[in-house]
């Protein structure tokens, strides 16, 4: 299965089941060949965020069944390189492909010239079969990447779910923080979101927090605040995120955690003195507490 499959939605898994139907009769082995970094990325598109980290990206797959995911260098060379030498050297003589699987709009290699319709013209010179997937549609629309992108950015995440099949998130390991939040009595899980990730606009919003483990960890309802935390913090701050989960208080520094968006809770602001922030924050609590409450009677 070849492309970028950042989000991995309702079109990507749609190819996903075509791969595992294909590697399954055929008895081969479900490979994902990626690339790394973005190839919209790699050529400094302004803006430009990712929906899934390379790490989540490899959960995600791992939990469908894939039995390896690669994520090939993206570099001027292979940018540069003619589409049928892309399929000849990394495809064919090193992945050794009997069946490729791609979505209609795939194109690879120099100037985006290799199709699909290409790569069915490849396959009886290399001895591959190739099976080329429709676009999926949902409520009239085509699923892509960049409307979830828009979607994120506009906070809409029902819909991130939706066309996703899961909630957006961002992970990240817990770090030390400026214990803030404890100080003021609402102590948070601290992480720095990996630098290439698409973050939803600054402010608070109704989450969930899974803290992962060997046994497969644990969720709790939680509330997140991404930003810079700007009444206490200086110009140029890192943005963060920062947790606060229902009903716990441990240390687990070290560990990672998924956080899970749901909705909107407010946009970030800046407070007079750390005593407005604390009413505030304590209004955020449980203006979170009741939309828990709503989105559980669902």
């Amino acid at each position: 299965m070849l492309g970028n499959f950042d989000g991995m939605h309702m079109g990507h898994l749609a190819l996903f089941d075509v791969l595992a139907q294909t590697a399954d009769t055929a008895e081969l082995a479900k490979v994902v060949l990626s690339f790394w970094p973005h190839p919209v990325s790699y050529m400094g598109a302004p803006g430009f965020g990712l929906l899934l980290s390379s790490r989540e990206k490899a959960r995600i797959l791992e939990e469908l069944g894939a039995d390896t995911f690669i994520e090939y260098p993206f570099d001027d060379e292979l940018r540069n390189m003619p589409p049928g030498d892309f399929i000849k050297t990394v495809v064919v003589d090193q992945l050794n492909a009997k069946a490729i699987i791609v979505g209609e709009d795939f194109c690879f290699g120099r100037n985006r010239e290799g199709s699909a319709a290409y790569l069915r013209e490849l396959s009886g010179t290399h001895g591959f079969d190739v099976h080329v997937v429709d676009s999926v549609t949902y409520d009239g629309e085509r699923v892509s990447s960049q409307l979830i992108r828009e979607c994120v950015s506009a906070r809409n995440f029902g819909r991130c779910a939706e066309l996703m099949t899961r909630p957006y998130q961002l992970s990240g390991v817990v770090e030390h923080g400026k214990q803030l939040g404890r100080r003021l009595g609402f102590p948070t899980l601290n992480i720095s979101p990996s630098p290439e990730k698409l973050l939803p606009p600054n402010g608070v919003y109704l989450t969930s927090a899974s803290i992962l483990s060997d046994e497969g960890g644990q969720t709790y309802e939680s509330i997140t605040n991404v930003g810079v935390n700007p009444t206490v913090s200086e110009g140029g701050a890192a943005i963060k995120c920062e947790t606060y989960l229902y009903d716990f208080d441990e240390k687990i520094y070290g560990k990672e955690v998924i956080i899970n968006f749901y909705d909107s809770i407010r946009g970030e602001r800046k407070f007079k003195d750390t005593d407005a922030l604390k009413r505030q924050v304590t209004s955020d609590i449980e203006t979170g507490r009741t939309l828990w409450k709503k989105l559980m009677l669902q």
